[in-house]
């Protein structure tokens, strides 16, 4: 692959660490929501020819929740997740690192996106309808407390700090 082929969007993969009852890897239908984005604070000043103006200065950073939808199987280890969020005992073990790995074409991990201590902050169960043959889904939101991007095994990546 070249570097400025684009990556096709269903090659990708989530690995988890930390978390006592997820897999370490997980293959989901979609993800989305990864961003952030910086509030800005506005500061009057008085350049130095004694002229006002509005100085914009980024701000603190908001990090978008992650949806992920899968179909739904026997495994419940999302469910317990959750759970686990609203036990006062377990709910701080219930934060755990993300890694969504994006693939090349030749499926070589190219792309990660690591989200910070993510815990799940919403879950749904699929919808039941009797005139559909489409897969019963699942979907989780994650929030999460930083994401970086980096490519993988590059220090260009590290040092960019892209996210």
């Amino acid at each position: 692959m070249l570097d400025g082929d684009p990556l096709l969007s269903y090659q990708f993969s989530l690995q988890f660490t930390g978390g006592p009852t997820l897999p370490t890897t997980a293959f989901f239908r979609e993800i989305s929501g990864i961003g952030v984005e910086y509030g800005v604070a506005e500061h009057k000043t008085v350049s130095e020819s004694g002229i006002p103006f509005i100085q914009k200065i980024p701000a603190r950073p908001t990090y978008s929740p992650i949806t992920l939808k899968r179909g739904i199987a026997s495994d419940l280890s999302l469910w317990l997740w959750h759970k686990m969020v609203v036990d006062e005992i377990t709910a701080e073990l219930a934060r755990t690192n993300v890694q969504i790995v994006m693939y090349s074409r030749m499926y070589l991990p190219v792309l990660q996106w690591s989200l910070k201590r993510a815990w799940p902050s919403k879950i749904s169960g699929p919808q039941f309808q009797t005139d559909s043959t489409d897969v019963a889904m699942e979907e989780l939101t994650l929030v999460h407390e930083g994401i970086e991007i980096d490519t993988m095994g590059s220090m260009i990546g590290r040092a960019a700090g892209l996210l």
